[in-house]
């Protein structure tokens, strides 16, 4: 059922004074609306969702009320007033209570998301959080906290946002559905469930006129401040956003993730100042995505919080707004995804949320309705959404308004029609008479019903009916007079009209009564099957359904009431237990249809057809079946792989049998999202896409619609298409079969009947311009449109200004609305019909337009029997019974209807049925080019068929959907449409992409398009040829020149120079030639002047080779041989060359000049030497060239030319006869040279006779040679040890030249490793030993690479180290490794004196050594002098500690540790007796320390010693003592201070991270030395 706002004006009931309404807040979860009226002293009035006044729950007060909120759950309502009174209503029980704890005026009031605390605020800053649980005895023990801001006055405060939610309705029905097994209510369930578990704490923003904004939870704190007053804060849950809007319109967003766990002030992420006049603007948030404000402009400004983008949305006048309207109050319905915005003036402007998937642009996805006009002239200061329902409040201060998004009744029976514009307005079309007519009632209805001239009205108290009489003959306004027939008071759901009688649906039960409410009867169901819940009629028969899924028919046409047939339970052929959404019932009461809803609350996609005389239910699931035209893109399920996104399908609803056919009826089908998850919510887009009924079904599942995208938008043009209609007809043996499918224009609200010919909608608006029964004067389905009409509205209060169109007087229709048959077709009758063709739609009035059948659309002289052979025809066709098909039209005579029959068998794609009718309409060409079509290509046929009637539109679909984009290139360039032609051939037919652009660009040169032309001739690549032509033929030269000179296109300049040429104008044609950069035609052209020089130094300059050859011909025809030899060589045109030398007998220029040839040149030169005497020797190298080695050699021997047997030598390869290598293989043996003859075996495969050659007679091996000298692997393993013998000959060969890397792969090949690696190393190739050893896995090889690394440079190897370890590791050598680590911590002492890295060296060495390799007792004495050197380093280090901190102390260790004999095993003498030494010379005890200089004698030279103790203390020691000075590195120390020596201990450092381990260090040069890595062969 459509749905649209109607106003109710809020009524104040017995309050007598001018009512000032300031305050309005809608309860979060139950509906009601809360006003506060102030003047002296306030007024509370509470409405319902609907506008309705409860007049008990006023509450008055004598102060003025300042504030008001909302308990999110009770229906307590919390007051704040100016002198500090706090007030709780308590709507449960009526009951005030009041306290007084604030002194000044309470600015604020809000309750916490959950209901458990609320908040108040005054005027002088105080704060008070209260208890929420016992509001009902408010006092000062309900106060939780109690703070307050001196100095600042509370303006605005706000609790922390919480995601948006399903009401506790959705909850309960959510519950059921999982308690009866629904999988996915009971994840909703659980969804709910985890969320409140993990709810955030209470939180609350406080904002100040100082412009400070606090935090409260359990205290409070400063979160931000800005630099004026607050005047609102909003909260994005999504972005954990907060949104400051000061009183001069500053906006300021601030991240407030983690806030609680804050403690410094919030930093602003974004701001701003907001343009137009602060008191005129107001904010809001759409969804938790975007911030939405008006500031008194006409449009409506967005920023996205995501990605901070702006949105713009503007008032259109064309929708019925003046162009100085500004936006002054905004509001948001998450519900439906609307936008309402109240203006100066009194209107409403509402912007529908549209997901338009073929544009990026966020503002195109927001479309504008008409006008909602509220009060002429007032300003709307206020609106406010019903968070639960689609109700809009909008305050106009004086005036109040619910503005209820109600269901628009529309009712169509006997030819009268009925649709609800207002609460109290109907608008009524007598389709009998021509009447259109608007009638207000005394009664506000929220539903109706027709029968004849009748008219029953209902609300929730009372039922009215009213009796409409026309008189075609008074004037407009007293042409239907309305008589109420009688009213009684009920209740009731649903209500039929039936001649007399009134089928009332109320409590559970039908009653049946008259007009003034007295019962006739009463019908029920039986106790076990329910409750009626739903009904419906159609002519004389009435179907009702039960809660329990059981349905009964009755026929009411007599007076007792009696049921026909069974009671069907639809549950016993459902799925699961589902609920009954809509039952309708065929004219003749033999067909029941039945619409369901599933247990998990959403609707069924299937359609059940009971057959009641048969007893049988029929099913057709519109998720599974196909119906007509979908395959061409009109109806497409949304094809998403993502299995998070929504899933649709598809369900129908609003079904509406034909009142006189029964087998015909229409339904509407919508996309249902059967997948959605509450998180959505939490997302803009989600929350638009999914939250929003676009649909005009059954108000009961409008939230859950979607609006069809995708394919489904492509294939209505104009916008997105809410749903679809479709036809089906019902057999007599119950099959179910679609008829016709087509998008529901939007202009269309609902499909209120149908009635043959036409479909009856109700339109959202009134029609600017109509096509009233245009009238067709050619054979094309697009109706032709009237001209616009006057919609100018001179009298506003007149209610029938509102008619723009009415009926043409039909005095010829009967009953049926159809002309009746006669055999005298007068052309002037009063019946528009009669010659005159059916346009796609019929406008009737305002708000009904009538939709014509495809069956009948075209067709003129709609006669009653006409109509019932086409609907035959259809019938059978659908069926596919071709024989009464053709039987049923045997009486149509006239070629409109052929030709309409032929399209609807385009429709059906039927082309053989088409044959048939295309010659009954006289088209033989149509049926000339369908017997020429490929039999077996069924949609060629009907495209073709379609063409030919000039359905271009079905056409475009079936070659679209059968991929034959040439011929819907070709149909496109037939229609003028260039731009769907290209972009297919783009797309799809890039093979006729050029020759589409060629023709587009003849027709714009036909239409005198020129510079459009041109640029298509060059995208068809024609324009040298056709834009040529286009210039000459319109003989403008100067026009081609001028383009030549732009477009500098080489082909252009040469055509010029062609031109000029042939009008012997030779300087213009050289200019353009050498423009065109044409050589060739330069050179010719030189020549041809006798300006030979020229030319040739043209040919030099550019090498071109075309010019070169025109220029040796040129020579040769002058007899200037040698000079045309030399052109044809730089033009590559050696044979010619050849030919002039052979000609002329200049043999000293064909063997040069052959060798640059091909190789037939190359033998046909060899040829010719050949035939003269003492050419041999160039006869064969030519041969040799030119691949016929054989020839050479045996033209060699032949004529013993063994000099040319060398070169051939040199170059031969493996394609030469093996007999011939062989001979000349042997000659060199003969002559010696082994090298040669070892070249040639190996080169014809004899690998083993020249390897054993080689190695007999040591020829020089390289790695290419070692190659060819190898034989292939054998794939079998008895030849394998041979192989393997003649690779380790070849690699001891190469190893005893000295060509270690190639001896190396041999002896891998031989499998021998060992001798591999010790080649390796021989070749000292670093990398090829690291790589080798990593990949051998071998553990001699580890030890043997680990074992040469440790001689390398580390400085220049710097990964040695690593790889050595983790060698000795491969080998598990922990011997070896820890000998290594040991020889490493030495070079720390003896190096760079570092004991603590030698000591973890040390230590390392001994966990190694501890922990791996098996126990002898050469380990266990390892292990001891590494034990003993670690603990003598241990001793050593703390006594340097000591020393350091106490030298006395430190000295006296030092001492110590010399009497053990056992100090000096890891401790170098050096660097004790040196540190004793330096401490005795600074303290001048030199006959101490020349003591010790005599001990340290006995341990190192004298000439270490200044490595370890300081040259100036030495010096002294010297002189004091009398010791005469030996020779020492005196350049290690330059400085005088004690620093030296540790700068120069840091150089040594530096160079040992380097990896540099100094060669000639004794120590090293000792390690060295005692390397030895074996011979190779060894």
């Amino acid at each position: 059922m459509a749905t649209q706002y109607f106003e109710h004006r809020l009524e104040t009931g017995n309050f007598s004074e001018q009512p000032h309404f300031q305050l309005m807040e809608w309860h979060p979860s139950l509906n009601i609306l809360a006003v506060a009226s102030i003047n002296v002293g306030t007024n509370i009035f509470f409405y319902g969702e609907d506008g309705e006044h409860d007049e008990a729950a006023r509450v008055q007060h004598t102060s003025n009320a300042y504030c008001i909120a909302w308990h999110p759950v009770k229906k307590t309502l919390a007051i704040g007033f100016s002198d500090g009174e706090l007030m709780i209503w308590n709507g449960s029980n009526r009951r005030l209570e009041s306290v007084i704890v604030h002194k000044a005026c309470i600015s604020s009031l809000v309750f916490n998301t959950d209901g458990t605390q609320f908040l108040s605020a005054d005027q002088e800053g105080l704060i008070i959080i209260w208890k929420a649980d016992s509001l009902t005895q408010i006092s000062q023990q309900s106060v939780i906290l109690q703070v307050s801001v001196p100095g600042e006055a509370v303006t605005y405060v706000l609790s922390k946002s919480s995601p948006a939610g399903r009401s506790d309705q959705d909850y309960r029905e959510l519950a059921r559905a999982a308690v009866e097994g629904d999988q996915t209510a009971l994840d909703l369930l659980a969804m709910k469930t985890s969320r409140q578990q993990t709810s955030d704490p209470t939180l609350f923003f406080i904002g100040t006129d100082k412009g400070n904004v606090y935090i409260v939870t359990d205290r409070l704190r400063k979160a931000c401040s800005v630099d004026d007053g607050v005047a609102r804060i909003l909260h994005s849950y999504e972005y954990n956003i907060l949104i400051v809007i000061t009183v001069t319109n500053m906006m300021t967003q601030y991240n407030i993730q983690e806030v609680q766990a804050q403690s410094e002030v919030l930093i602003p992420t974004q701001s701003g100042k907001l343009s137009g006049r602060p008191t005129d603007s107001d904010f809001t948030l759409i969804g938790s995505g975007l911030f939405a404000y008006v500031t008194g402009e006409p449009t409506i400004r967005m920023i996205d919080l995501a990605s901070s983008n702006n949105l713009l949305l503007r008032l259109n006048p064309a929708m019925g707004f003046a162009n100085n309207e500004a936006l002054i109050s905004v509001s948001y319905s998450a519900m439906k995804g609307i936008i309402a915005a109240g203006t100066n003036r009194g209107n409403i402007a509402f912007w529908i949320y549209t997901p338009n998937h073929r544009s990026t642009d966020m503002e195109k996805h927001w479309n504008l309705q008409r006008v909602k006009a509220v009060s002429a002239g007032v300003p709307i200061r206020t609106l406010k959404y019903c968070p639960q329902r689609n109700s809009l409040a909008a305050n106009l201060n004086t005036q109040l308004f619910i503005l209820a998004n109600e269901n628009m009744s529309a009712a169509y029976r006997d030819n009268l029609a009925v649709v609800q514009l207002s609460p109290t307005v109907i608008h009524v079309a007598f389709f009998r008479y021509s009447i259109v007519k608007e009638e207000e009632l005394d009664m506000p209805f929220k539903n109706l019903c027709v029968s004849k001239n009748y008219v029953a009205v209902w609300n929730k108290k009372q039922i009215r009916v009213y009796e409409l009489l026309c008189d075609a003959s008074k004037s407009d306004d007293e042409k239907v007079v309305r008589t109420e027939k009688g009213s009684f008071s009920c209740s009731p759901t649903n209500v039929i009209l039936f001649d007399q009688l009134l089928f009332v649906h109320e409590n559970g039960r039908i009653n049946v009564t008259s007009f003034q409410g007295t019962s006739r009867q009463s019908l029920t169901f039986a106790q076990n099957e329910g409750e009626v819940n739903r009904m419906n009629s159609n002519a004389s028969f009435l179907v009702i359904g039960s809660t329990k899924g059981y349905v009964k028919v009755f026929d009411i046409s007599r007076r007792e009431l009696r049921p026909i047939g069974k009671t069907l339970n639809i549950n016993s052929h459902t799925p699961s237990v589902d609920s009954i959404r809509e039952l309708a019932v065929n004219c003749n009461g033999t067909k029941v249809t039945v619409l369901t809803s599933q247990t998990n609350l959403q609707p069924s996609s299937r359609l059940y057809i009971w057959d009641v005389e048969k007893d049988t239910v029929a099913i057709f699931d519109f998720s599974l079946e196909k119906l007509p035209g979908t395959e061409y893109g009109l109806i497409r399920l949304k094809d998403n792989t993502n299995k998070n996104a929504p899933q649709y399908r598809r369900y129908p609803s609003n079904v509406q049998w034909d009142p006189e056919d029964s087998r015909l009826m229409a339904l509407e089908i919508y996309l249902h999202q059967q997948k959605f998850d509450l998180s959505a919510s939490l997302n803009t887009d989600d929350l638009l896409l999914t939250s929003r009924g676009v649909g005009d079904g059954d108000s009961t599942i409008a939230a859950n619609h979607t609006a069809v995208t995708g394919e489904a938008s492509r294939a209505n043009h104009e916008d997105l298409a809410e749903s679809f209609i479709v036809s089906m007809f019902c057999t007599p043996d119950n099959q179910i079969v679609p008829k016709e499918v087509f998008p529901r224009h939007t202009s269309y609200r609902q499909l209120m009947a149908i009635k043959i010919p036409f479909y009856f909608f109700v339109t959202r608006d009134k029609h600017s311009e109509s096509n009233v029964h245009a009238i067709k004067s050619t054979q094309t389905l697009q109706g032709t449109k009237a001209e616009p009409l006057d919609t100018t509205d001179d009298n506003l209060s007149n209610k029938n200004s509102r008619i723009r169109i009415q009926l043409p007087k039909l005095d010829t229709l009967d009953a049926s609305g159809l002309i009746p048959h006669t055999n005298n077709h007068d052309n002037q009758s009063n019946g528009f019909l009669t010659d005159s063709e059916l346009g796609d739609s019929i406008v009737y009035s305002d708000y009904l337009t009538g939709k014509t059948m495809g069956d009948f659309v075209g067709v003129n002289g709609l006669e009653k029997n006409i109509v019932e052979a086409i609907m035959n025809f259809s019938y059978h066709l659908t069926l596919g019974d071709l024989d009464a098909a053709f039987k049923a039209i045997k009486i149509i005579k006239k070629e409109s209807v052929w030709e309409n029959l032929a399209r609807m068998c385009v429709l059906n794609r039927r082309a053989d049925v088409a044959k048939i009718c295309l010659g009954k309409m006289g088209l033989f060409r149509g049926a000339r080019a369908l017997r020429a079509i490929d039999q077996d290509n069924a949609d060629m046929k009907v495209a073709i068929l379609a063409i030919h009637l000039n359905m271009k539109e079905e056409a475009e679909k079936i070659l679209l959907q059968s991929k034959q984009y040439d011929l819907l290139n070709q149909l496109y360039q037939s229609t003028n449409e260039w731009g769907k032609a290209m972009d297919i051939a783009t797309n799809f037919d890039r093979i006729h992409l050029r020759n589409t652009y060629y023709n587009y660009a003849k027709h714009l040169e036909e239409n005198n398009q020129t510079e459009k032309a041109i640029e298509y001739y060059e995208k068809s690549g024609t324009q040298a040829t056709e834009v040529r032509r286009m210039f000459i033929e319109r003989k403008d030269m100067a026009g081609y020149k001028a383009y030549t000179a732009n477009k500098n296109d080489p082909k252009l300049f040469r055509w010029w120079g062609r031109y000029f040429e042939s009008r012997g104008k030779i300087e213009d044609a050289l200019g353009c030639y050498r423009k065109a950069d044409d050589n060739l035609s330069l050179c010719r052209l030189l020549c041809e002047q006798d300006q030979p020089d020229k030319a040739m130094e043209l040919c030099s300059d550019t090498g071109n080779k075309a010019a070169c050859y025109h220029m040796a011909r040129h020579f040769e025809k002058k007899g200037d041989f040698k000079q045309a030899i030399a052109y044809f060589q730089q033009a590559s045109a050696i044979s010619n060359a050849m030919r002039l030398c052979r000609d002329n007998r200049l043999d000293e220029y064909m063997a040069n000049i052959a060798v640059q040839g091909t190789p037939d040149d190359m033998l046909e030169a060899a040829r010719y030497f050949q035939t003269l005497p003492m050419q041999e020797d160039r006869a064969i190298l030519l041969y040799h060239k030119a691949g016929l080695t054989s020839k050479a050699i045996d033209l060699a021997f032949r004529h013993e030319r063994y000099s040319a047997l060398a070169q051939i030598a040199d170059s031969v390869g493996k394609t030469a006869d093996p007999t011939q290598i062989t001979r000349m293989a042997d000659y060199f043996m003969q002559l010696k040279q082994f090298d040669k003859a070892v070249d040639l075996l190996a080169a014809i495969d004899r690998v083993d006779e020249a390897a054993d050659l080689a190695i007999k007679n040591e020829i020089p091996l390289s790695e290419e040679l070692l190659e060819r000298l190898s034989p292939a692997k054998p794939t079998n393993e008895e030849d394998m040890p041979k192989y393997q013998a003649i690779c380790e000959k070849l690699g001891d060969l190469a190893a005893s030249q000295g060509a270690y890397a190639g001896a190396a792969k041999k002896y891998l090949d031989a499998g021998n490793k060992t001798k591999s690696i010790r080649a390796l190393i021989h070749s000292g190739d670093v990398e090829r030993i690291t790589i080798f050893a990593n990949v051998a896995r071998n553990r001699e090889v580890y030890l043997l690479a680990a074992d040469y690394l440790k001689t390398l440079d580390w400085k220049k190897y710097p990964d040695a180290l690593q790889n050595i370890m983790n060698f000795y590791k491969k080998a598990r050598a922990y011997e070896k490794l820890a000998q290594f680590y040991d020889m490493c911590a030495q070079i720390e002492i003896e190096e760079y004196r570092d004991y603590t890295k030698a000591l973890e060296a040390l230590m390392e060495a001994y966990k190694i050594l501890r922990d791996n390799g098996e126990n002898t007792f050469t380990k266990d004495e390892t292990l001891q002098e590494l034990e003993l050197k670690c603990r003598n380093i241990k001793r050593f280090l703390d006594a340097k500690d000591r020393y350091t901190s106490d030298p006395e102390t430190g000295a006296r260790e030092f001492a110590t540790l010399l009497s053990d004999p056992k100090i000096l095993t890891g401790v170098h003498p050096g660097d004790i007796y040196g540190i004793l030494i330096e401490h005795f010379g600074r303290r001048e005890k030199y006959k101490q320390a020349g003591m010790l200089l005599d001990e340290l004698q006995e341990h190192i030279s004298e000439r270490y010693f200044s490595h370890y103790i300081n040259p100036n203390i030495l010096s002294a020691i010297y002189t004091a003592t009398g010791r005469k000075v030996g020779q020492a590195d005196s350049n290690t120390y330059n400085n005088d201070d004690d620093n030296d020596g540790d700068n120069q201990n840091d150089r040594r450092r530096q160079q040992q991270q380097q990896g540099q381990l100094g060669k000639n260090h004794a120590y090293a040069e000792e390690i060295d030395d005692n390397l030895d890595y074996g011979s190779v062969d060894d």
